[in-house]
């Protein structure tokens, strides 16, 4: 098995598909639609195709151009033919220079870039996504910052001059830590749940891959 890609009929990546070793080029997908009392033998209808090109790298939207692909089939198959007639009436004795095949064609040269410079110079200047490591950096951040305020509570309530003064600073300082640990926790909770998805991904791919 080798994989392929699926396109729109545009020729735009849509997603890959396994397929036997043997496949090759472009071929039509077609889907019927289902039979209504208005049409109740639907024609089959052209949505993508199958391209069993490999996708070279460096491509933000891979789009593979099926006209120019089509167009250099008829023209590879026209220089072929020419050969065929050229070869055939070839004397070697003539001294003259043996014709020569055309060169067959690269179909990767047929995967093109599908997005405009504009569109790729505002996904290169978009801001990056965290990545897991610095989230757990910032998260470990957090927390020690907020250990670090923590530890002055006792340093807070003894500049109180008054018993009074001191129990309204410590109320001040819960009120303001009880914030900050809400607020944590919901943002750890979070993070917490798409390293557990992340973890959970990991662990099927490894499953799979071992199958």
């Amino acid at each position: 098995m080798k994989e392929a890609i699926l396109t729109d009929l545009n020729g735009y990546y849509v997603e890959p598909e396994l397929v036997p070793l043997e496949t090759e080029g472009v071929t039509e997908i077609y889907s019927t639609p289902a039979p209504t009392e208005e049409a109740p033998h639907p024609e089959a209808a052209l949505i993508g195709y199958r391209v069993a090109v490999p996708v070279p790298p460096g491509l933000y939207r891979p789009r593979f151009d099926v006209t120019a692909w089509r167009a250099a089939l008829n023209d590879y198959a026209a220089a072929m033919d020419a050969y065929h007639v050229a070869i055939a009436a070839y004397d070697p004795e003539s001294g003259g220079p043996q014709p020569q095949p055309p060169k067959p064609i690269d179909a990767r040269a047929f995967w093109v870039e599908g997005l405009s410079q504009a569109e790729i110079d505002a996904l290169r200047t978009a801001p990056q996504p965290e990545t897991l490591e610095q989230k757990l950096a910032r998260l470990e951040s957090t927390t020690q910052q907020l250990d670090s305020r923590t530890a002055c509570l006792p340093a807070v309530s003894q500049t109180a001059a008054t018993s009074d003064e001191r129990s309204q600073a410590m109320q001040a300082v819960d009120d303001y830590i009880l914030g900050l640990v809400f607020a944590q926790q919901a943002t750890i909770d979070a993070q917490a749940q798409q390293i557990a998805n992340l973890l959970q991904r990991v662990e099927q791919l490894e499953g799979g891959a071992g199958s």
